[in-house]
């Protein structure tokens, strides 16, 4: 009937004013409609893609408060012995694969956060601690000296200045990573409740 009726209203400009061209009428007006109504999804479609914004207010406000609580989480931990941070990541881990794309990024902005922050903890105690051992080894070479009654063994230790320095370094080393570590975790986590706040991603170099 549909592809009658359509014939019937190519043919139109040779048919009579009147019934012919009422029929024509009906059956244009519901596919203008139809049209219309697929160009409007079309267009939601393709905004909702751009911004990531998803369809549910609810579900947007609920992803936004989980972002914003993970990244509060994260700028406190260095305050509190880094607890904090195991929940934020957690946070970050249970909802970064079901949320759309704006929150997406962000959770994944908090997992390098957490990581990075890490590894700059690995290293930066690691270099401490080595610099200690060469604290302790001097200490050692210092008492043996001082009290050459204890009969302490020398272990084959001897403290010279290169050594002193190798200490000195490690000791620094080992600071600026600890510090470096703290100052990026606190500068991070501000900079991505800025850019959500803002209702921005946080752009990726491998996205």
């Amino acid at each position: 009937m549909g592809r009658t009726g359509l014939m019937d209203c190519a043919s139109a400009p040779t048919l009579s004013i009147g019934r012919g061209q009422g029929r024509c009428d009906r059956l244009k007006r519901p596919r203008g409609k139809i049209m219309a109504a697929q160009r409007s999804l079309a267009e939601g479609s393709v905004s909702g893609r751009s911004t990531g914004e998803t369809g549910d207010p609810f579900m947007a406000r609920f992803d936004r408060g989980v972002a914003l609580t993970a990244y509060g989480l994260l700028f406190i931990s260095p305050f509190m012995f880094g607890a904090p941070a195991l929940a934020g990541v957690g946070l970050a881990y249970a909802h970064k694969n079901d949320a759309h794309s704006l929150m997406r990024s962000h959770y994944r902005f908090q997992l390098r956060i957490f990581w990075t922050t890490v590894v700059c903890l690995v290293i930066g105690f690691a270099l401490a601690i080595g610099a200690g051992g060469f604290a302790i080894g001097a200490g050692y070479h210092l008492l043996r000296q001082a009290l050459p009654s204890l009969g302490l063994p020398s272990g084959g230790f001897s403290l010279g200045g290169s050594l002193a320095e190798e200490e000195n370094w490690l000791l620094i080393a080992g600071v600026a990573f600890l510090i470096g570590a703290i100052g990026y975790i606190l500068i991070a986590s501000l900079y991505g409740v800025i850019k959500l706040l803002a209702g921005r991603p946080i752009r990726h170099r491998n996205a």
